[in-house]
Order: C-alpha cells, then sequence, then structure tokens
C-alpha cells in the first residue's frame, strides 16, 4: 500500500477486518450500537477474538476501529442485539420483516420460542397417528356414532400426517368432523379453517362450542389468542 503501518494502525485495521470479513465466534462485534451507560464493563460478554486481541470486547468498542460517524460513547454490538431481538419478536407476531429476515439467513440462531413450538408440534402429530379415531368419534358424539363416506379415509390421511388430502364430498356429508374431531381429540394447535359464508361461520363456531371446542372467529384487528379452531371468511382475511 506504499504506507508505513504503526503497531496502533495494524490493530485498528486488524480489527476493522475481522469486523468486515470474518464470521462466528472468531470475529470481533462490529460497533454499531449506542451504551447502555449502566451496562458495567465485566459483564459484557468478551469475544475470542477481542480476549485473543489483548483486550475486552467493552475496550474494543469504545476504543478500536471505530467508524468516523459514530457518536461518542457508542459500545460494539448493542445495536445488533437489539435488532436480533426485535426480530425474534416480529417472527414471534408473524410480521413480514421477521418472515423476510428468515429466509434471508436460513442458519440464524432459533429462538426459545420456535423450539418450544416445533416440539409441542411433533408431540401432537404423534399423538394423532396414534389415535383411535371410531373410539374418539363415539366419545365426542356418542356410542352410537359411525362414519360416513370417506369421512374415516379423509381423518386417517389427516391424522398421518399426508398433504394434501384432498376430500370431496356433497353438502351435508360431514366435512365439518374433518377439522373438528382432530381438534377435539388432541388439542394443543390450531386449525385455520376458510369458510365461504358468514352465515354458515357462525354456524360452525356454534357447534364447535357445543363439542367444547375452543373456537373463534378471525377478526384482523383482535388476532385469536391459543384457539384450537379458527374460522375465516374471505371477507375478513
Amino acid at each position: 500500500m506504499g504506507q508505513e503501518w504503526t503497531f496502533a494502525g495494524y490493530r485498528e485495521m486488524a480489527i476493522g477486518i475481522s469486523r468486515r470479513f470474518l464470521r462466528g465466534s472468531t470475529a470481533f462485534q462490529a460497533d454499531e450500537g449506542e451504551e447502555n451507560k449502566e451496562w458495567a464493563e465485566e459483564q459484557a460478554g468478551d469475544s475470542i477474538a477481542d480476549e485473543q486481541a489483548g483486550h475486552t470486547s467493552h475496550v474494543a468498542g469504545l476504543v478500536y476501529a471505530r467508524g468516523i460517524m459514530e457518536q461518542s460513547g457508542a459500545v460494539a454490538d448493542r445495536r445488533q442485539q437489539f435488532r436480533a431481538s426485535s426480530t425474534d419478536w416480529h417472527r414471534f407476531l408473524g410480521f413480514q420483516a421477521g418472515v423476510d429476515d428468515q429466509r434471508r439467513s436460513s442458519k440464524r440462531k432459533r429462538a426459545p420460542f420456535e423450539s418450544e413450538a416445533d416440539e409441542a408440534r411433533v408431540d401432537r402429530w404423534q399423538r394423532l397417528r396414534k389415535m383411535d379415531a371410531r373410539a374418539q368419534l363415539k366419545r365426542m358424539i356418542g356410542e352410537e356414532a359411525k362414519f360416513r363416506g370417506v369421512q374415516e379415509a379423509a381423518i386417517k390421511a389427516i391424522t398421518a400426517g399426508e398433504s394434501p388430502v384432498v376430500a370431496v364430498m356433497p353438502t351435508g356429508a360431514g366435512k365439518s368432523l374433518l377439522f373438528m374431531l382432530p381438534a377435539w381429540a388432541e388439542q394443543g394447535g390450531t386449525t385455520v379453517v376458510v369458510v365461504p359464508l358468514i352465515a354458515l361461520r357462525g354456524d360452525m363456531a356454534q357447534r364447535c362450542k357445543k363439542l367444547g371446542i375452543s373456537c373463534v372467529e378471525w377478526q384482523s384487528r383482535r388476532p385469536p389468542d391459543a384457539a384450537a379452531v379458527v374460522l375465516v371468511t374471505p371477507e375478513s382475511a
């Protein structure tokens, strides 16, 4: 480069290069956040790269490889941490920004709520696969209850986790049983049902509540909370 380097200059450039090009726990953390004044130095998580360079992460953020536009007193890594926390909330709440971030970063660390949700989903599917559909039908409706037409085959395909499942049934053939029985037998999940008519939506809601199934009608301004069945009409979607 035609320029003489000093030790101080090397430290600046080494940390800057590490921030820009290195990945994982060996990289120096980027300095883009604001200091929490009550954040004690000993509480800062020192990265291996900072320790190897002979200083703490707190010192690295305050002193080395700082951008010319960074305000005085800013400490490394804070903005990324705030962003990561916000992005986790976006994914949790289903905001598009969180979904886009997840697609861009397939190797990101999963948030705790995502792992717990996946475990609960797998557990429920395992229970559904072992479900005795005929016995559960009798428990839900009565001892005289029997499957009609393709109901039993469709229920078995649904509980086996097959996808897609297409069941063509005429009016009055018991299509609603295909989502009511799994929701009644194994609670813990949420089934979204698209209903073509508002009147039919109300009727289905009453039938679900009569069977003790937690059911709500979708309202965009008041998202459902832990409902087993969510009924949606095209007008409300």
